[in-house]
């Protein structure tokens, strides 16, 4: 058996293991949350949705590093990581503090993203216009219809510290400070290293490119171990 065998052989293995937990933790969640009405809780429903969304970009990391698309993964687990730290955040606090957070996803936080979608879909709307597009202007110029859907009207300060209580750094720092009894994880700052390093891919900056170089100049035995 040659050394590519037993790495697809170990990456199948892996790839069924992490299926196989991930769907535990899943179901896990949901039971231990599911009360009667919960099909009804925001927060349940929440929970619920990123638990899925979770479980399929896993399958997704998977598919691709066995297809040997490292980069590719690795992009696609730092949205991964960034959903579980909101599950985390949301299933770790009791039901009162869990259900304002999951309404504030739902609702000033979606809306802060939605004003902003609506302004960058009108640079967008301007351009399939100016080219004759007018059903594609159309579709865009809907994304901008606050007849169709809310947007902010908190000013430009209040939004700019709402996308800050929601990114993965805060979030990530919150869990961090808070005491072990009430679910905290001191360690869990170390996290934050390989979302920087996924985020450099994502962004292909200067480390991104550096990364690939680097990968791709190693001895085939550096790469193995």
């Amino acid at each position: 058996m040659n050394d590519a065998t037993t790495i697809s052989l170990e990456m199948n293995a892996m790839q069924d293991a992490a299926l196989t937990a991930t769907s535990t933790i899943r179901d896990d969640i949901l039971t231990t949350l599911a009360v009667e009405g919960a099909a009804a809780d925001p927060a349940f429903r929440t929970i619920q949705n990123l638990c899925k969304y979770a479980s399929e970009r896993s399958q997704s990391i998977f598919l691709l590093a066995s297809q040997r698309r490292p980069w590719d993964a690795e992009i696609i687990l730092r949205s991964y990581y960034e959903t579980t730290i909101r599950l985390l955040t949301l299933t770790i606090l009791d039901p009162a503090r869990r259900k304002e957070l999951a309404t504030e996803y739902w609702g000033a936080h979606a809306e802060t993203k939605a004003r902003r979608r609506g302004q960058l879909a009108k640079f967008a709307a301007s351009a399939f216009s100016a080219n004759g597009q007018s059903f594609d202007a159309k579709i865009l110029d809907d994304l901008a219809d606050p007849e169709i859907f809310e947007f902010s009207e908190l000013n430009k300060r209040k939004r700019a510290s709402l996308e800050r209580k929601w990114s993965f750094s805060e979030l990530v720092r919150c869990l961090s400070e808070l005491p072990l009894a009430e679910g905290g994880v001191a360690e869990i700052n170390s996290v934050r290293h390989m979302f920087s390093q996924q985020s450099h891919l994502l962004h292909a900056d200067a480390a991104a490119i550096e990364l690939m170089i680097d990968r791709e100049t190693r001895q085939a035995s550096e790469l193995i171990a």
